[in-house]
């Protein structure tokens, strides 16, 4: 049986390839990607192709972005234990914003001999009496944050922005590899 060589297939050179030309002849020279997509990504980051990896360490950054706006007061806040106390129902926000009868958790911490009671963000529920490890900042004892994982994340301001930013990030991303791949063509 007679094997028939495949140019297509066997021949790659770095990164060009043989790939045929409008008029069925062998083009050599013919790059496979988008190079200014190509230059950009291996001038600025000194990239040569996007990973999967790539979008991992970026999502990382971006889910501990959070962390690094806290810094201060996870360093030199007063950690202390508070107690759910029970809940209340607020009003929040403004004009057709507004929520009516949210329930949020109060907790109370005891700090220079003054007792402080704070509300906990209107989606953290926590039982009656449970103690509550705190972060409380020297400067303004009434600005907190639960030190744990769901208290830190869950705010939802901040859980908002988090997931807003991680899908702009998927979306960026994506066209990247797209491009790359050559399904997209960027226009001067």
């Amino acid at each position: 049986m007679v094997s028939h060589f495949n140019p297509i297939k066997y021949l790659r050179r770095g990164n060009r390839q043989i790939i045929p030309a409008r008029n069925n002849r062998i083009d050599i020279n013919r790059k496979t990607t988008n190079s200014k997509t190509q230059s950009f990504l291996f001038k600025w980051f000194k990239i040569k192709k996007l990973r999967f990896y790539h979008f991992l360490l970026v999502a990382i950054v971006i889910i501990i972005m959070p962390v690094f706006k806290e810094w201060n007061t996870l360093l030199t806040g007063n950690r202390i234990t508070g107690i759910s106390v029970g809940k209340k129902l607020f009003d929040i926000g403004e004009g057709p914003y507004m929520r009516k009868n949210v329930q949020r958790t109060g907790i109370l911490y005891i700090q220079d001999d003054m007792s402080h009671l704070v509300y906990a963000p209107d989606n953290l529920t926590l039982a009656p009496g449970k103690e509550i490890p705190l972060i409380i900042n020297k400067k303004d004892p009434d600005y907190y944050l639960i030190a744990t994982i769901p208290g830190f994340y869950l705010q939802f301001n901040r859980a908002v922005k988090l997931v807003i930013v991680l899908i702009i990030w998927g979306a960026i991303f994506s066209t990247l590899i797209q491009i790359q791949k050559g399904n997209l063509t960027v226009k001067p």
